[in-house]
């Protein structure tokens, strides 16, 4: 319980760092974002963006008085948004230092392992 209070407390930092320097948005006010669909991070179920970063993101930005809008897009079309400024916030993402040069990138906060498998041979 301490380690979520813990990250949920670093990522309103990292989300307030970020946000300030981002053009100027008025708590309440509409702020958009855009994210793609990455289970079980972001994912569309029964017609509502659902998912762990979603949730995190939503609550986060509530909290912090603004009205997250939130637009689940195939993911070039997510990045373009924010190069051409259209959104405020791209989630659930990865570091490159292509990123970099369009977007405030936040320290991690869920890590992925990906792993492969094969399926063991009766011997």
């Amino acid at each position: 319980m301490v380690i979520k209070k813990v990250i949920r407390l670093c990522f309103k930092v990292l989300v307030l760092v970020g946000m300030s320097y981002l053009p100027v948005h008025s708590l309440g006010e509409d702020l958009p974002l855009v994210t793609y669909d990455f289970p079980p991070y972001n994912y569309i179920e029964e017609g509502q963006l659902v998912g762990a970063s979603t949730e995190l993101v939503q609550s986060l930005l509530k909290e912090m008085g603004y009205t997250p809008v939130i637009s689940s897009l195939p993911f070039k079309r997510a990045q373009r948004f924010i190069e051409e400024g259209q959104a405020a916030v791209i989630f659930t993402y990865t570091h490159s230092i292509e990123r970099r040069e369009t977007a405030y990138l936040s320290n991690p906060v869920s890590y992925i392992s990906g792993v492969f498998s094969k399926e063991k041979k009766k011997i």
